[in-house]
């Protein structure tokens, strides 16, 4: 039996995606290379190229996007659950996340949230401490465009392509 490329692309989603991005809004502030890795050999594989093709070339003609992309979309929502929350566990633990945000170099958690809404064009929520459900999709919708505009770039710039 042969899938086509959309219905692959689902059960990766569904089934490796799953699972290799678990818990991710936590750890999705690491590079997780091997996951993206995982993804792109698929996807290569999917479109049967070689493995040095241009990544951004396969992502655009695939209509995806790393995996990271997700991540930090995760990471952002996840946010906005813990500032929404009333479990005083949570609420104290993000307080002492937030007055420790960055010690001695070490950059938690809430450092890369600062870091992604500020990149973002959104660091009056972060500095508000305030998100809503509108102020989320256009977060989301932001991440996106700002990863669709680098991979075209990438592309334009790129001598493979």
């Amino acid at each position: 039996m042969c899938l086509n490329h959309t219905t692959q692309l689902s059960l990766f989603d569904c089934y490796v995606g799953g699972v290799v991005n678990y818990a991710s809004e936590i750890w999705g502030t690491q590079k997780g290379q091997n996951v993206e890795n995982l993804h792109l050999d698929f996807c290569k594989q999917l479109l049967g190229v070689k493995r040095t093709t241009c990544s951004s070339a396969v992502y655009t003609e695939l209509g995806r996007y790393p995996l990271s992309t997700y991540r930090m979309y995760n990471i952002i929502k996840y946010w906005k659950y813990v500032l929404d929350s009333d479990n005083c566990i949570i609420v104290a633990c993000y307080k002492m996340l937030y007055d420790n945000c960055e010690i001695l170099g070490h950059k938690n958690w809430v450092y890369f949230v600062k870091k992604y809404l500020s990149e973002l064009g959104f660091f009056e929520n972060w500095d508000r401490q305030i998100i809503n459900k509108s102020s989320l999709l256009c977060i989301k919708q932001r991440i996106f465009d700002n990863v669709t505009q680098s991979l075209y770039a990438d592309i334009e710039n790129s001598k493979k392509c």
